[in-house]
C-alpha cells in the first residue's frame, strides 16, 4: 500500500542554509492532495534521513490505515534537515507539522487527528502541542474556522504505559534474559528547561535555581513531582522492567541515555561493572520509536559506540545482539500509541 507522503511532484522548493549550518526548506506551492474524508490522521514524528525508519513509519502508517479507514492519513516531519535531506535523496517530502495542518484547513477537513509519535512527553512534544496544534486552534479562532482538533499523547505518558511498553519488551526477549544475557535500552534524553512548572521542594512548593528548599524533583502541569522531570521516564521504564517475573533479571536491565539524565556513561557502565559479570552477552536496543542516526552512530559503533564501550569492558556484542529495530516495530508496543490515538479520539464529535 501506498503510504500518503508528498511526493515532489508538482511540489516547487529550494534550499537554502541556515545560520547554524542546517538546511532548510522554503515552501512555495500548494501541494496535491487526496482528499477522500472529512477526517484527517496526522502522525508526526522527528524524522529520520536513514532507510530502516522508513521501514518502521511503513509499519505504522498500515497499522493506522487498517485501523482507521475512513480517515485520510498523512505522516509529518518535525525535523527541517529530515525533511530536506530525505526529499532530495528520495523525492518523497514530508512536511512540517504547521504546513500540514493549514493544508488540511484548506482542503476542507473538518475533524483533524494529530498523534505524536515521540516516545517522551518532552521537549519535541511539547512544541507539538503548544505551537504546532496549539497555533493552529487559535488560528481557527481567529479565522472562524469550524474545525476540531484533538492531539494525542506520546508513548511513555502515564505510569500505565510505561508499565504496558516494559512488560513488551520482557515477554519480547524473555528467551535471551532466561539464557543470562544482559540489555542496554538507549533513550532520548530530554533538557529539562522551558516547558516544565518548576523545581518544587521536599513541601511540594516551586522554587527557582534550587533556592528555598531541598530540591527533591520537578513538578509537571498536571502538579505530578517527577524526580529527574520527563527524564523520569528512563528510570520508571527501568524499574518496571526489572520488576518483571518478581524481579528475576533485575541485574541484567541497564536503561541509558544519549542526552541528560540517566547518561550513559556516567550511570549505565559503573552499574554494569558492579552486577554484570565479564564475559556476558550484551544486547542494546534503542529505547526510541525507530532505529535511525542514534541507534546506528551512537549505539551500534564498534569504534566509539555504546557497543564499543561495552565490549571494551569485557562483555559479549556480536552483531545479533545489537537489534536496530525502533519500539515502533514492535506489534504490542504501537499498540500503546494507537491507544493514545482512540482515546483523544473521543473529544471528537
Amino acid at each position: 500500500m501506498r503510504i500518503l507522503l508528498l511526493a515532489l511532484l508538482g511540489l516547487t522548493f529550494v534550499f537554502t542554509s541556515c545560520d547554524n549550518g542546517d538546511e532548510n526548506i522554503q515552501y512555495k506551492e500548494a501541494y496535491p492532495m487526496n482528499k477522500k474524508h472529512d477526517d484527517a490522521l496526522l502522525l508526526v514524528t522527528f524524522g529520520s534521513t536513514w532507510e530502516m525508519p522508513h521501514n518502521t513509519y511503513k509499519t505504522i502508517y498500515s497499522a493506522y490505515k487498517k485501523a482507521y479507514p475512513n480517515k485520510d492519513i498523512y505522516m509529518s516531519f518535525t525535523s527541517r534537515k529530515c525533511i530536506t535531506r530525505w526529499g532530495a535523496r528520495e523525492k518523497e517530502l514530508y512536511l512540517p507539522p504547521e504546513i500540514w495542518l493549514e493544508k488540511l484547513a484548506e482542503e476542507g477537513y473538518k475533524r483533524i487527528t494529530v498523534q505524536s509519535l515521540h516516545c517522551i512527553p518532552g521537549e519535541e512534544f511539547m512544541n507539538l502541542r503548544d505551537d504546532f496544534v496549539g497555533g493552529f486552534i487559535e488560528e481557527n479562532k481567529e479565522k472562524n474556522r469550524d474545525i476540531q482538533v484533538v492531539l494525542g499523547t506520546p508513548l511513555l505518558n502515564t505510569q500505565e504505559d510505561i508499565k504496558k511498553v516494559a512488560n513488551a519488551l520482557m515477554n519480547e526477549f524473555k528467551d535471551k534474559f532466561a539464557k543470562g544475557e544482559a540489555f542496554v535500552f538507549m533513550g532520548h534524553g530530554n533538557p529539562e528547561d522551558g516547558y516544565i512548572k518548576g523545581i518544587v521542594d521536599e513541601d511540594g512548593n516551586i522554587i527557582r535555581n534550587g533556592k528555598g528548599g531541598k530540591t527533591v524533583g520537578i513538578k509537571d502541569e498536571n502538579g505530578n513531582i517527577k524526580p529527574n522531570g520527563v527524564n523520569q521516564s528512563y528510570f520508571d521504564i527501568q524499574r518496571d522492567m526489572r520488576a518483571f517475573d518478581n524481579g528475576k533479571y533485575t541485574d541484567k536491565i541497564f536503561v541509558g541515555t544519549v542526552d541528560y539524565e540517566p547518561m550513559f556513561a556516567e550511570n549505565v557502565l559503573p552499574q554494569m561493572k558492579g552486577k554484570v559479570a565479564e564475559g556476558t552477552v550484551v544486547n542494546l536496543l534503542p529505547l526510541m520509536s525507530i532505529a535511525g542516526d542514534h541507534a546506528n552512530n551512537d549505539m551500534a559503533s564498534t569504534k566509539d559506540g555504546w557497543r564499543a564501550s561495552v565490549m571494551a569492558m569485557g562483555y559479549k556484542v556480536e552483531d545479533s545482539n545489537v537489534i536496530l529495530k525502533g519500539l515502533a516495530d514492535f506489534p504490542e508496543i504501537l499498540k500503546v500509541w494507537m491507544e493514545h490515538t482512540a482515546e483523544a479520539e473521543k473529544q471528537l464529535k
